[in-house]
């Protein structure tokens, strides 16, 4: 008798060994595949910290360092207070960069927003080509926190200290604790006196007067309020400057003080009736004058030579 194959398949189950087999690979699938996920969700949690750092420091620093002729174009609480913002007593917090009403009372605690002194008006006219100088709060910097508490990625609280004009915003990680290895580590960023406060020189160019008679004067905001500094004499060569040098103190050509980044004025001229305090001798139309409008960088700067032949 002959058989005939009609094509059917044969069927028949998974071997003891074949589901071993697949439970061992779902097993390690359900172990490993928690860690990659988590792994993954902390360097999202890490890149958001990194990235509300960066976001505090543009808030300090500005995103756009110039300004223009016909409008300001700098939005950055150093650059318009003149310092860093106070950390709050109970939280920490910078809250200068969101709110001006610090304690809570509904009024203002910082200088607002206004124009640089009076006496500058008119030279801010002649040179400056009609700008006017603003200094004081025009916040809010950065988004204000819904809580009133700038957060990392983890959602824990960010960590403000201020030590000699050093600024470090510190994530303690994932776990939140100070210290760890991994997602764990603490992230820090810091913030340098030097990256925000200049040195400013120049040059006088005079003749037929004195070297004891000339006047320097540069003009900023310091913690908002408005700050003068005057020169009084330059060195025969007309050389100035202005930068804080330990163990030295103000003199001939030389300031004894740093200056916060920013739009600044530098007026020089000849005072014929010098005042016992230099910082009441007050350029006018009357004397010899120029004015120096320049942005003060962290890097050092040169003004350039007022001429007062």
């Amino acid at each position: 008798m002959t058989t005939v194959n009609c094509g059917l398949w044969t069927k028949r189950g998974f071997t003891l060994l074949e589901l071993l087999v697949v439970l061992v690979i779902l097993s390690f699938f359900l172990a490993v595949m928690p860690e990659v996920f988590r792994g993954y969700l902390d360097q999202r949690k890490f890149e958001k910290t990194r990235k509300g750092m960066q976001e505090i420091k543009k808030a300090l620093f500005g995103s756009t360092p110039y300004y223009s002729i016909s409008k300001r174009k700098v939005a950055g609480y150093i650059v318009d207070m003149g310092g860093l913002p106070p950390l709050d007593a109970s939280t920490g917090q910078p809250k200068a960069l969101w709110t001006n009403d610090l304690n809570g009372d509904g009024e203002p605690d910082l200088p607002d927003w206004r124009p640089l002194s009076s006496e500058i008006d008119p030279y801010c006219t002649w040179y400056g080509k009609g700008r006017t100088i603003f200094i004081g709060w025009r916040g809010p910097y950065i988004e204000e926190p819904t809580d009133g508490v700038l957060r990392d990625g983890w959602g824990n609280p960010l960590v403000f200290s201020v030590v000699n004009g050093d600024m470090t915003i510190r994530s303690y990680g994932a776990d939140g604790i100070e210290g760890g290895l991994g997602y764990d580590k603490d992230i820090a960023l810091t913030i340098r006196q030097r990256e925000y406060m200049a040195a400013i020189a120049g040059q006088v160019d005079f003749e037929n007067t004195f070297a004891d008679n000339i006047r320097v004067r540069i003009y900023y905001p310091l913690n908002g309020v408005e700050t003068k500094k005057t020169i009084v004499g330059v060195n025969a060569d007309g050389y100035f400057r202005f930068e804080s040098v330990s163990g030295e103190s103000d003199g001939r050509g030389r300031a004894n003080v740093n200056i916060p980044i920013g739009m600044r004025p530098v007026i020089a001229w000849i005072e014929d009736e010098p005042a016992d305090d230099p910082e009441k001798d007050n350029p006018s139309f009357e004397e010899k004058q120029e004015m120096i409008l320049f942005y003060a960088r962290p890097t050092g700067n040169w003004v350039g030579v007022l001429n007062l032949k």
